[in-house]
């Protein structure tokens, strides 16, 4: 799926893509990778509300997915969202204690609590 995303972004661009993403998660609402795709587009063009929205209709699909967790608490931590970024990284963090990048987002969104009120 993703080279055809990509084409689809070089040839008509992002809009294109995006529209693409959406009609197949119409198609196919159980398929997690076209979630994933948009929520990178969305994280590209700055929209962290909207991939947020994409990312919590993802979890509704697959609770135990820890990119989409992860991605979940990027999100978060981009709207400055700290107490929902502690939340998604702490669940990575539970559904895969040896994630190290988990930790790491963890601790840099507790730091940036700490040190950002």
């Amino acid at each position: 799926m993703q080279s055809a995303v990509n084409e689809i972004e070089e040839k008509d661009g992002l809009d294109k893509a995006q529209s693409f993403l959406r009609d197949k998660i119409k198609d196919d609402p159980a398929g997690i990778d076209a979630y994933l795709a948009l929520d990178s587009i969305l994280i590209r063009e700055k929209d962290y509300v909207g991939a947020e929205e994409i990312l919590k209709k993802a979890l509704r699909i697959a609770p135990k997915n820890i990119i989409v967790w992860n991605n979940l608490g990027a999100a978060r931590l981009r709207q400055e969202n700290y107490p929902g970024a502690v939340e998604a990284f702490s669940r990575c963090v539970k559904l895969d204690p040896k994630n190290r990048a988990a930790w790491d987002n963890l601790g840099a969104v507790r730091f940036q609590q700490e040190n950002y009120p």
